[in-house]
């Protein structure tokens, strides 16, 4: 049995991220309740840059795969050339490198640390504003939430409308295989 090597490659690259992602998680969380200090400087500052990029592209590949499944419907017959292999690693790079430089302020800023009386470290903010960041966090994420529940709503309607019609074999034969893919 031949074994699929870029997908067996790009399913351990997803394990890694995943795994990348949870540390960097559980690292802020660690430094939000007792802060390490500026000797751990730029570990809390990668770490906190790396969950908000992991954030930031499972939101865009979120509304990648509603955009996939709507093109399975809405264009059930140029589906495979409209999401060929190009295109899908060219809108996957696209999105991980916006993710990096939408985050790349955090990374580069350094943080303030104070110390505390029992000889421990508080995190006291950072040398510079990171305002347009969190604006960005902020308003990207509730935009392709509303685009994608915009695009599943029309989405289903498409369907019904095709049932509706008495298209029951297009359903079945075309949209169905198309969106189970």
């Amino acid at each position: 049995m031949p074994t699929n090597v870029p997908l067996n490659i790009c399913t351990t690259l997803r394990g890694i991220c995943d795994i990348l992602g949870i540390v960097a998680l559980e690292w802020t969380r660690v430094e939000d309740k007792s802060s390490f200090g500026p000797s751990f400087e730029l570990v809390t500052r990668l770490a906190e840059s790396v969950t908000g990029i992991n954030f930031f592209t499972h939101i865009l590949g979120c509304f990648l795969m509603t955009c996939n499944r709507f093109t399975a419907v809405r264009f059930p017959q140029q589906q495979s050339h409209i999401w060929c292999k190009r295109n899908v690693w060219a809108s996957l790079i696209v999105e991980i490198v916006f993710s990096v430089v939408t985050h790349y302020q955090a990374i580069v800023m350094n943080l303030v640390y104070k110390p505390k009386p029992d000889g421990g470290w508080v995190l006291n903010g950072t040398s510079g504003s990171v305002k347009e960041t969190r604006v960005i966090d902020a308003v990207i994420p509730i935009v392709c939430e509303i685009a994608s529940i915009v695009i599943i709503s029309y989405t289903i309607y498409l369907i019904h409308k095709e049932l509706q019609k008495g298209n029951r074999r297009l359903v079945r034969d075309v949209i169905v295989p198309n969106v189970r893919f």
